[in-house]
């Protein structure tokens, strides 16, 4: 019997060939993240927060602000307000502000903090502790797309019009007073303020920047020298931390990457799935929302029907990429860190529910199982004969916290398309700790077997777990034990 272990390193990559990744090919990875350290760690679960909003349309914007959860529903013509303490309280009636993409922006700008929200349809909306306020900026129409603060003024997009507000105010949209326009080449698709001072501005085709500190010496540059395009679709624009991602017209990219190389295949960082993301565009389901988690380094989008793609990064290394399939049909999402410094994502639904994901208090998918799956492709084990026998696999598991036992073995495998089978669990079935090998003795190991014969040149594997009140857990390695064809495996050892 040979043995070949397989440390779970790399994320989910179905465009390189199994051969060409050194051994191993992740074709999906769904429902877990990749470790900076190795390891597939499964994804915490969905909280609905409280009940569902009154209303009769999607939850359009959700934000945290000055102790407290706000989140906007439509409600016929109108956008309501709500905000949550122990429960859903309706806060005040936007006449005439339902419908369109909102954005929302919180900041300083002149001594009083407050919250900026554009919608597509209606005029700025800004509200601060004395209440809501329709801004009039003087354009034609008066409704902006996208808003951001940069230099301690409200930038503002009117499709190819950038405006922004007299320094330190913004309700004052007066060139007199220091308000001023900036042309763009294109409608702009985003704004977000970048290091170094400066303002970044998007559009579909075309990445912009603008710096200075005023009117006098403002001043914008196109980067998209050598007809590279760097431009960005909505909604996909996020910071973490120095770097800024987004998705182009060839898949999505770091801003400073994309800078260096410009917007070829080689600098666009979703290569490993760039199948997944056209098929979801041909299949009328892009990814058009988008956050981060600063707590996990990730970049995470989201579509309409509850699937997402997850990129996890350590320092400034791509770890790998992962998806998720949500229980929800997400309209908005968010990330907060709160008063508690307690970092959480929300998404609000099209049906008026908000949810907490992620939540590592909650182990469930809103009551239900969340289903973990890999699926991977492994080369001939064999040397100089093609055909192997593949008599098992072995799972090295580890769950957190260390006082937590599974009682019930549920992660099943299947391997070259065989039936799929529970894994042996040692101790008769139970899941014991074989070991501590931290430490800090914070985690328990198990180790599951999965026996099973098949003879091919190549092998595949899945596994899948699938229980409502699962434990969080990694899966470290797995091992593959078999023989090359015409030997006795009789004569080999091992665990299985």
């Amino acid at each position: 019997m040979e043995y070949l272990t397989i440390p779970l390193t790399r994320g989910l990559n179905i465009t390189d060939s199994a051969e060409g990744q050194g051994g191993y090919m992740v074709t999906k990875l769904d429902n877990f993240t990749v470790l900076p350290g190795g390891g597939y760690q499964s994804v915490d679960g969905i909280t609905q927060f409280g009940t569902q909003l009154p209303g009769t349309g999607p939850i359009r914007a959700i934000w945290h602000y000055n102790g407290g959860l706000y989140a906007i529903r439509d409600d016929g013509a109108d956008a309501k307000v709500y905000v949550f303490s122990t429960s859903w309280t309706l806060q005040d009636t936007l006449t005439g502000a339902a419908g369109g993409t909102w954005e929302v922006a919180q900041g300083n700008v002149g001594g009083n903090p407050a919250v900026y929200l554009v919608n597509q349809v209606t005029q700025l909306i800004i509200w601060r502790d004395i209440g809501w306020l329709f801004v009039a900026t003087g354009m034609v129409p008066d409704i902006p797309t996208h808003v951001e603060i940069f230099k301690k003024r409200i930038w503002l997009s009117f499709g190819k019009s950038i405006q922004y507000s007299a320094l330190g105010d913004n309700t004052s949209w007066t060139p007199v007073l220091g308000a001023g326009e900036i042309l763009a080449d294109d409608d702009v698709t985003a704004l977000r303020s970048l290091v170094g001072n400066t303002l970044g501005v998007w559009s579909r085709n075309i990445f912009s920047t603008i710096t200075g500190t005023g009117p006098a010496d403002f001043v914008v540059e196109n980067l998209n020298e050598y007809g590279n395009e760097m431009g960005a679709a909505e909604g996909t624009v996020q910071q973490l931390g120095n770097r800024t991602f987004f998705k182009g017209s060839r898949g999505i990219l770091e801003l400073q990457t994309a800078r260096e190389f410009g917007d070829f295949n080689d600098s666009t960082i979703s290569q490993p799935i760039t199948e997944l993301i056209q098929r979801a565009e041909e299949d009328g389901r892009p990814y058009i929302l988008s956050t981060i988690s600063r707590n996990k380094n990730q970049y995470i989008m989201l579509n309409a029907v509850g699937q997402g793609i997850i990129l996890t990064l350590q320092g400034t290394n791509f770890v790998g990429w992962s998806t998720c399939t949500l229980t929800v049909s997400p309209s908005c999402v968010t990330t907060t860190n709160e008063e508690d410094q307690i970092e959480k994502v929300y998404v609000g639904d099209i049906f008026g529910n908000v949810y907490q994901i992620f939540d590592k208090t909650e182990n469930t998918f809103d009551g239900g199982p969340k289903t973990c799956v890999v699926e991977m492709v492994l080369p001939s084990f064999g040397q100089g004969n093609p055909r192997v026998e593949v008599h098992g696999m072995t799972a090295n598991i580890r769950v957190l916290p260390i006082d937590f036992v599974w009682d019930v073995p549920v992660l099943q495998g299947r391997i070259m398309g065989g039936d799929q089978l529970p894994f042996e669990w040692d101790d008769d079935g139970l899941l014991i700790p074989v070991d501590y090998r931290n430490s800090l003795r914070d985690q328990r190991y198990y180790r599951g077997y999965l026996k099973t014969h098949t003879v091919h040149s190549m092998a595949s594997i899945r596994l899948v777990n699938q229980i409502a009140t699962d434990q969080p857990f990694t899966i470290d390695s797995i091992t593959i034990a078999y023989t090359v064809a015409g030997e006795d495996y009789q004569t080999g050892t091992g665990e299985l």
